[in-house]
């Protein structure tokens, strides 16, 4: 991130405002975070998100991928992807979603802790439902297995 301004200036050379341009770590994280990412979330859900039932085109298919991790600092989150086919790109797609702190699920900071035998564990069924129900991608569910049914 810190190269942005200097590959601005060379990607522009005959542009006085690419070369007076500025911009390193704080303010690309800033932009990227802030700014695009919203932006890419929201269009990305918008494909994901189901149709009125009078459009003929049918609500998306997708996938949602999860991974738990530890980060540097030993905080456990769950990396959730989406795999979905884009009808607008006619083509695959699988995108970062979202990061879920396991360590706050667990304390009970959103509701979803459950007791099994007296220890608290994380149950990815509910949180997923929570997950997809706070980006509007809920009503497009029509199988949940859980791990004991298979």
């Amino acid at each position: 991130m810190d190269h942005v301004s200097e590959v601005i200036s060379r990607a522009f050379h005959d542009s006085e405002i690419a070369k007076r341009f500025s911009c390193r770590r704080t303010k690309s994280a800033a932009i990227a975070y802030n700014v695009l990412g919203n932006n890419l979330e929201e269009k990305m859900l918008a494909e994901l998100r189901p149709r009125p039932e009078n459009e003929t085109e049918r609500s998306p298919v997708f996938s949602l991928i999860i991974d738990e991790s530890t980060d540097v600092s030993t905080t456990k989150v769950l990396a959730v992807a989406v795999k979905y086919y884009s009808e607008k790109l006619q083509s695959p797609q699988t995108k970062f979603l979202c990061m879920v702190d396991l360590k706050a699920i667990m304390h009970g900071k959103e509701g979803l802790r459950q007791l099994e035998g007296g220890c608290s564990r994380f149950n990815p069924d509910r949180s997923m439902i929570k997950l997809m129900d706070s980006k509007q991608l809920y009503d497009n569910v029509t199988q949940q297995k859980n791990d004991e049914e298979s």
